[in-house]
């Protein structure tokens, strides 16, 4: 603020916080990338998109989560497969072996 910041102060200690939650540890771009929560509708974006054309940051995202959860990372494997699935045209019979896989995780959110 002595800086000549106008800004609201409350914008300020959010970004502050960030980097103080990692304390001890390095800061670089990909740990200020992570600390940013995704909106529901981007994260479910960036589990479809294929692995190809997603960037860096969502790929270092998917990574980060899919370690955290082991239930997350079925649901990006389901999720990639099921993209696979509609991308490559596969037909009926591959969509029920899909469907049979989803069963068989025991994700009740996917039934």
């Amino acid at each position: 603020m002595a800086r000549g910041y106008m800004g609201p102060s409350r914008s300020l200690q959010r970004v502050i916080q960030q980097f103080c939650a990692h304390a001890g540890q390095p800061i670089t771009k990909q740990t200020v990338t992570l600390a940013k929560v995704l909106s529901a509708r981007s994260a479910a974006l960036t589990f479809v998109r294929a692995p190809e054309r997603q960037s860096k940051d969502q790929k270092a995202f998917v990574e980060q989560v899919c370690q955290t959860d082991p239930t997350v990372a079925a649901v990006y494997t389901l999720t990639q497969d099921f993209g696979q699935l509609l991308r490559k045209r596969e037909g009926k019979s591959r969509l029920e072996q899909w469907k049979t896989a989803v069963r068989a995780s025991g994700i009740k959110e996917l039934r």
